[in-house]
């Protein structure tokens, strides 16, 4: 099994560097073009499916690689970007993991725990799929690469980051 993780296209928020977490922000121009360049990395490959968080970023990703597959998106909530509570919307800190409390943000277990899920359903119920796409998010997919990079060591969890549009593949 071929796991593609990509990351949604740009947006005016990550230019700005600005939480957007749950904030529903659309791809901006240079977010579609990179959409549509990544969409066409699977011109040559049959996909069996595509998973896709529910935000519009990454529903947008998703839908350009679907007109070139056509395989239609599965919506899916379990990989939703992280809740970063009072701090979307806001310029990124470094220290926010120390003011969970304080900015009510989404506890990273809870995070770990919801995209755990979603993974052993996948290898459950689609283990005879060759190649499946995810679009999400930022720290979704620090945890999926937690998950499934066989060199991953606790001291990158924060360090391994795709840019928007990126694409790792897990072959699994």
């Amino acid at each position: 099994m071929n796991i593609y993780v990509i990351r949604h296209g740009q947006t005016d928020y990550n230019v700005k560097g600005l939480f957007q977490g749950q904030i529903d922000i659309p791809l901006n121009l240079e977010g579609i073009n990179q959409a549509k360049k990544i969409a066409n990395k699977f011109k040559n490959i049959k996909v069996d499916k595509i998973f896709v968080s529910p935000l519009t970023r990454a529903r947008q990703t998703a839908n350009f690689i679907s007109e070139i597959t056509n395989v239609n998106p599965i919506i899916e909530q379990r990989l939703v970007e992280r809740n970063f509570g009072k701090l979307e919307g806001h310029k990124s800190i470094t220290d926010f993991e120390s003011r969970i409390d304080e900015f009510n943000i989404e506890r990273i277990e809870a995070v770990e725990k919801r995209v755990k899920n979603f993974l052993e359903n996948l290898f459950k119920n689609d283990n005879d799929k060759e190649n499946i796409v995810i679009v999400t998010h930022a720290t979704v997919i620090q945890i999926i690469n937690k998950c499934l990079d066989l060199n991953y060591n606790e001291q990158n969890f924060t360090d391994f980051k795709l840019e928007n549009a990126g694409c790792k593949c897990y072959k699994l």
